[in-house]
Protein backbone atom coordinates (compact mmCIF):
# COMPACT_ATOMS: atom_id res chain seq x y z
CA UNK A 1 0.00 0.00 0.00
CA UNK A 2 2.39 2.26 0.83
CA UNK A 3 4.36 1.73 -2.43
CA UNK A 4 0.99 2.66 -4.25
CA UNK A 5 0.96 5.80 -2.38
CA UNK A 6 4.67 6.96 -3.38
CA UNK A 7 3.49 5.76 -7.00
CA UNK A 8 0.52 8.29 -6.24
CA UNK A 9 2.71 11.04 -5.39
CA UNK A 10 5.28 10.71 -7.83
CA UNK A 11 2.07 11.39 -10.35
CA UNK A 12 0.39 13.70 -8.90
CA UNK A 13 3.35 15.82 -8.66
CA UNK A 14 4.61 15.17 -12.80
CA UNK A 15 0.48 16.56 -13.00
CA UNK A 16 0.97 19.59 -10.75
CA UNK A 17 3.90 20.38 -12.82
CA UNK A 18 2.78 19.77 -16.17
CA UNK A 19 -0.21 22.52 -15.13
CA UNK A 20 2.97 25.05 -13.89
CA UNK A 21 2.20 24.90 -9.93
CA UNK A 22 5.05 24.27 -9.07
CA UNK A 23 4.75 24.60 -5.34
CA UNK A 24 1.97 21.44 -5.54
CA UNK A 25 4.50 19.66 -7.37
CA UNK A 26 7.18 20.65 -4.67
CA UNK A 27 4.45 19.66 -2.02
CA UNK A 28 3.97 16.28 -3.55
CA UNK A 29 7.49 15.20 -4.68
CA UNK A 30 8.19 15.93 -0.53
CA UNK A 31 5.55 13.29 0.41
CA UNK A 32 6.86 10.77 -1.91
CA UNK A 33 10.68 11.52 -0.73
CA UNK A 34 9.31 11.16 2.97
CA UNK A 35 7.93 7.44 1.77
CA UNK A 36 10.98 6.45 -0.28
CA UNK A 37 13.02 7.46 2.68
CA UNK A 38 11.27 4.61 4.25
CA UNK A 39 10.20 2.08 1.81
CA UNK A 40 13.54 1.98 -0.57
CA UNK A 41 17.26 1.33 -0.13
CA UNK A 42 19.70 4.05 -1.46
CA UNK A 43 20.88 2.23 -4.56
CA UNK A 44 17.29 1.44 -5.29
CA UNK A 45 16.07 3.37 -8.63
CA UNK A 46 13.14 4.78 -7.37
CA UNK A 47 15.34 6.28 -4.36
CA UNK A 48 17.07 7.83 -6.56
CA UNK A 49 14.68 9.22 -9.19
CA UNK A 50 12.65 10.81 -6.33
CA UNK A 51 15.72 12.53 -4.37
CA UNK A 52 16.73 13.97 -8.49
CA UNK A 53 12.55 15.35 -9.38
CA UNK A 54 12.29 16.84 -5.48
CA UNK A 55 15.95 18.39 -6.58
CA UNK A 56 14.60 19.73 -10.03
CA UNK A 57 11.68 21.15 -8.39
CA UNK A 58 13.17 23.08 -5.80
CA UNK A 59 15.91 24.56 -8.79
CA UNK A 60 12.93 25.37 -10.99
CA UNK A 61 11.63 27.48 -8.19
CA UNK A 62 15.11 28.67 -7.17
CA UNK A 63 15.25 27.57 -4.01
CA UNK A 64 18.85 26.55 -4.63
CA UNK A 65 19.50 26.57 -1.19
CA UNK A 66 17.46 23.60 -0.33
CA UNK A 67 18.47 22.00 -3.80
CA UNK A 68 21.87 21.85 -3.13
CA UNK A 69 22.87 19.33 -0.17
CA UNK A 70 19.97 16.98 -1.93
CA UNK A 71 22.26 17.49 -5.21
CA UNK A 72 25.54 16.91 -3.63
CA UNK A 73 23.50 13.77 -2.24
CA UNK A 74 22.55 12.12 -5.04
CA UNK A 75 25.41 13.26 -7.07
CA UNK A 76 27.33 11.23 -4.26
CA UNK A 77 24.66 8.29 -4.06
CA UNK A 78 25.13 7.66 -8.53
CA UNK A 79 28.86 7.66 -8.08
CA UNK A 80 28.36 4.74 -5.99
CA UNK A 81 25.64 3.08 -7.85
CA UNK A 82 26.49 3.66 -11.24
CA UNK A 83 29.73 3.95 -13.19
CA UNK A 84 31.10 7.29 -12.11
CA UNK A 85 31.93 8.85 -15.87
CA UNK A 86 28.21 7.79 -17.18
CA UNK A 87 26.07 10.48 -18.14
CA UNK A 88 23.41 9.89 -15.50
CA UNK A 89 26.57 11.11 -13.43
CA UNK A 90 27.63 13.47 -15.71
CA UNK A 91 24.11 15.20 -16.06
CA UNK A 92 24.24 15.41 -12.06
CA UNK A 93 27.44 17.58 -12.69
CA UNK A 94 25.95 20.03 -15.14
CA UNK A 95 22.76 20.47 -12.47
CA UNK A 96 25.47 21.28 -10.00
CA UNK A 97 27.62 23.50 -12.32
CA UNK A 98 24.00 25.57 -13.10
CA UNK A 99 22.79 25.51 -9.40
CA UNK A 100 26.60 27.35 -8.15
CA UNK A 101 26.59 29.54 -11.26
CA UNK A 102 23.30 31.44 -9.47
CA UNK A 103 25.12 31.38 -6.49
CA UNK A 104 27.84 33.16 -7.88
CA UNK A 105 29.77 30.44 -7.09
CA UNK A 106 32.10 29.74 -10.24
CA UNK A 107 35.29 27.75 -9.44
CA UNK A 108 32.79 25.17 -8.26
CA UNK A 109 30.33 25.88 -10.92
CA UNK A 110 33.55 25.73 -13.47
CA UNK A 111 34.61 22.08 -11.34
CA UNK A 112 31.28 20.61 -12.09
CA UNK A 113 30.81 21.64 -15.49
CA UNK A 114 34.34 20.31 -16.86
CA UNK A 115 33.55 17.03 -15.58
CA UNK A 116 30.24 17.07 -17.44
CA UNK A 117 31.84 17.92 -20.18
CA UNK A 118 34.29 14.89 -19.88
CA UNK A 119 31.93 12.44 -19.49
CA UNK A 120 29.88 13.54 -22.22
CA UNK A 121 32.39 14.04 -24.91
CA UNK A 122 33.49 10.67 -24.07
CA UNK A 123 30.04 8.92 -24.97
CA UNK A 124 28.93 11.25 -27.01
CA UNK A 125 31.64 12.48 -28.90
CA UNK A 126 31.78 16.69 -29.83
CA UNK A 127 28.81 16.67 -32.18
CA UNK A 128 25.86 16.31 -29.86
CA UNK A 129 23.36 18.34 -28.71
CA UNK A 130 23.89 17.74 -24.91
CA UNK A 131 27.64 18.88 -25.27
CA UNK A 132 26.60 21.65 -27.52
CA UNK A 133 25.15 23.35 -24.44
CA UNK A 134 27.51 21.80 -21.67
CA UNK A 135 30.45 23.91 -23.61
CA UNK A 136 28.13 26.90 -23.50
CA UNK A 137 27.37 26.92 -19.63
CA UNK A 138 31.47 26.48 -19.72
CA UNK A 139 31.77 29.73 -22.06
CA UNK A 140 29.12 31.62 -19.81
CA UNK A 141 31.21 30.54 -16.42
CA UNK A 142 34.02 31.45 -17.91
CA UNK A 143 32.37 34.79 -19.03
CA UNK A 144 31.07 35.46 -15.68
CA UNK A 145 34.23 34.90 -14.06
CA UNK A 146 35.98 37.30 -16.50
CA UNK A 147 37.96 34.75 -17.75
CA UNK A 148 38.62 35.78 -21.01
CA UNK A 149 40.58 34.10 -22.77
CA UNK A 150 39.04 30.69 -21.44
CA UNK A 151 35.59 32.35 -22.36
CA UNK A 152 36.92 32.74 -25.90
CA UNK A 153 37.86 29.41 -26.59
CA UNK A 154 34.96 27.52 -24.98
CA UNK A 155 32.24 30.38 -27.13
CA UNK A 156 34.52 28.97 -30.04
CA UNK A 157 34.60 25.10 -29.76
CA UNK A 158 30.53 25.76 -28.50
CA UNK A 159 29.94 27.20 -31.93
CA UNK A 160 32.17 24.85 -34.17
CA UNK A 161 30.00 21.87 -32.33
CA UNK A 162 26.44 23.77 -32.57
CA UNK A 163 27.17 24.30 -36.53
CA UNK A 164 27.92 20.96 -36.63
CA UNK A 165 24.75 19.95 -35.08
CA UNK A 166 22.23 22.15 -35.87
CA UNK A 167 23.96 24.20 -39.24
CA UNK A 168 25.39 28.30 -38.96
CA UNK A 169 21.61 29.08 -39.62
CA UNK A 170 19.80 27.52 -36.17
CA UNK A 171 18.49 29.49 -33.50
CA UNK A 172 20.65 27.79 -30.83
CA UNK A 173 23.94 28.75 -32.92
CA UNK A 174 22.60 32.46 -33.55
CA UNK A 175 22.36 32.21 -29.40
CA UNK A 176 25.40 30.84 -28.65
CA UNK A 177 26.80 33.62 -31.56
CA UNK A 178 24.89 36.37 -29.81
CA UNK A 179 26.68 35.76 -26.20
CA UNK A 180 29.98 35.04 -27.96
CA UNK A 181 29.69 38.66 -29.84
CA UNK A 182 29.23 40.30 -26.00
CA UNK A 183 32.31 38.90 -25.12
CA UNK A 184 33.67 39.83 -27.92
CA UNK A 185 32.47 43.26 -27.50
CA UNK A 186 33.74 44.24 -23.48
CA UNK A 187 37.10 42.55 -24.39
CA UNK A 188 37.71 45.55 -27.14
CA UNK A 189 36.95 43.38 -30.26
CA UNK A 190 34.28 45.68 -31.43
CA UNK A 191 34.33 45.35 -34.78
CA UNK A 192 34.50 41.37 -34.90
CA UNK A 193 31.43 41.61 -32.32
CA UNK A 194 29.72 43.40 -35.25
CA UNK A 195 30.73 41.15 -37.88
CA UNK A 196 29.33 38.18 -35.45
CA UNK A 197 26.08 39.87 -34.84
CA UNK A 198 25.76 40.93 -38.50
CA UNK A 199 26.45 37.35 -40.27
CA UNK A 200 25.46 34.83 -37.21
CA UNK A 201 22.51 36.57 -35.54
CA UNK A 202 20.65 39.13 -36.97
CA UNK A 203 19.91 36.87 -40.20
CA UNK A 204 18.31 34.27 -38.28
CA UNK A 205 16.49 36.65 -35.88
CA UNK A 206 15.21 38.89 -39.17
CA UNK A 207 13.93 35.32 -40.65
CA UNK A 208 11.88 34.21 -37.60
CA UNK A 209 10.60 38.10 -37.29
CA UNK A 210 9.19 37.10 -40.98
CA UNK A 211 8.03 33.77 -40.60
CA UNK A 212 6.34 34.34 -37.59
CA UNK A 213 5.26 37.45 -38.31
CA UNK A 214 5.50 39.47 -34.91
CA UNK A 215 8.09 41.77 -33.32
CA UNK A 216 11.67 41.37 -32.12
CA UNK A 217 10.88 40.01 -28.55
CA UNK A 218 8.93 37.59 -29.34
CA UNK A 219 10.93 36.02 -32.86
CA UNK A 220 14.32 36.68 -31.03
CA UNK A 221 15.18 32.31 -30.63
CA UNK A 222 14.08 31.78 -27.38
CA UNK A 223 16.45 28.93 -26.78
CA UNK A 224 18.04 29.43 -23.22
CA UNK A 225 15.75 30.58 -20.45
CA UNK A 226 18.06 30.26 -17.74
CA UNK A 227 19.08 28.21 -15.06
CA UNK A 228 17.07 27.21 -13.19
CA UNK A 229 13.90 27.61 -15.08
CA UNK A 230 12.84 24.67 -17.32
CA UNK A 231 15.05 24.29 -20.30
CA UNK A 232 16.51 21.37 -20.24
CA UNK A 233 18.03 19.33 -23.25
CA UNK A 234 14.98 18.57 -25.11
CA UNK A 235 14.59 15.06 -23.65
CA UNK A 236 11.41 13.65 -22.75
CA UNK A 237 11.46 13.13 -18.98
CA UNK A 238 10.34 10.33 -17.89
CA UNK A 239 9.12 10.29 -14.03
CA UNK A 240 9.98 6.89 -13.30
CA UNK A 241 13.43 7.11 -14.88
CA UNK A 242 16.29 8.61 -12.82
CA UNK A 243 17.83 10.26 -16.81
CA UNK A 244 19.15 13.02 -17.48
CA UNK A 245 17.86 16.12 -16.05
CA UNK A 246 20.23 18.93 -17.71
CA UNK A 247 20.00 22.43 -17.35
CA UNK A 248 20.96 25.72 -19.17
CA UNK A 249 22.80 28.12 -17.30
CA UNK A 250 21.53 31.43 -17.19
CA UNK A 251 23.37 34.24 -19.82
CA UNK A 252 25.37 37.28 -18.64
CA UNK A 253 23.39 40.60 -20.30
CA UNK A 254 24.15 40.64 -23.95
CA UNK A 255 24.53 44.87 -23.20
CA UNK A 256 27.76 45.26 -21.29
CA UNK A 257 29.21 48.75 -22.65
CA UNK A 258 29.25 49.15 -18.50
CA UNK A 259 32.02 46.64 -17.83
CA UNK A 260 35.63 47.48 -18.33
CA UNK A 261 37.91 44.88 -20.25
CA UNK A 262 40.60 43.64 -17.72
CA UNK A 263 44.11 43.63 -19.08
CA UNK A 264 44.70 40.07 -18.42
CA UNK A 265 42.00 37.10 -18.14
CA UNK A 266 41.83 35.73 -14.47
CA UNK A 267 42.41 31.77 -15.10
CA UNK A 268 42.00 30.63 -11.49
Amino acid sequence: MEEQTWAKHCDDACAAARDGDYGQSEYRWRLAWSLALKLFEENDPRYLMTLEYLSDMLCLQKKLQDAEPLLVNLLSLKMKVMEPTSLQVGATHNTLAGLYYSLKRHDEAEEHCLKSLEIHEKILGDQNSDVVMILYNLALIYHAKRSYEQADAAYRRALDAAKAVYGDSHPETANIADHYAALLNVTGKKEEAQNTRKTMVLPVYERLMRAAGVDDQVAKPQTNKGFPAATLTGMERDPRRSNQCMYRIKPLPTKEAEVEPETNSKTS
